[in-house]
């Protein structure tokens, strides 16, 4: 059975994120997902708080996780662009953010990058495409 990079780099981060809720109408929030701002997304949008100032690339969102007031969210993307971890590299740049770490192999490749604000690390396989943001 193959799991998927993204799924599993997913539920690595997300648990780091206290408590949860659900967007939309799947359900009532949890107490302590309401008492520690945390939001789970898996309707196509991004996670409550995500910072504006972090483009993502264009494609179905599967899953976001987000906690405005810790300042961290993870969000999950399928995306048809032929190179997603180079276009989504590159809306980072043209918005502000510098490279500071790269590796690629074979159809999955990994970067961080930052700004004053905010660090991010992008890892992308053939599946998909994981942001990882942290407010500085």
């Amino acid at each position: 059975m193959t799991v998927s990079l993204a799924l599993l780099l997913t539920l690595g981060v997300a648990p780091t994120l206290s408590g949860c809720s659900t967007s939309g109408d799947e359900g009532a929030t949890p107490p302590s997902s309401a008492a520690s701002g945390a939001d789970v997304s898996v309707n196509g949008a991004l996670p409550a708080g995500w910072p504006s100032e972090v483009p993502v690339i264009d494609g179905t969102i599967l899953m976001g996780v987000g906690n405005a007031s810790e300042g961290r969210w993870v969000v999950t993307i399928t995306s048809a662009a032929a190179d997603p971890l180079g276009t989504a590299r590159t809306q980072l740049e043209d918005a502000g953010f510098s490279s500071d770490k790269s590796v690629a192999a074979s159809g999955t490749g990994a970067v961080t990058l930052s700004d004053e604000a905010y660090s991010v690390v992008i890892v992308s396989n053939a599946e998909g495409i994981v942001y990882t943001v942290t407010k500085r």
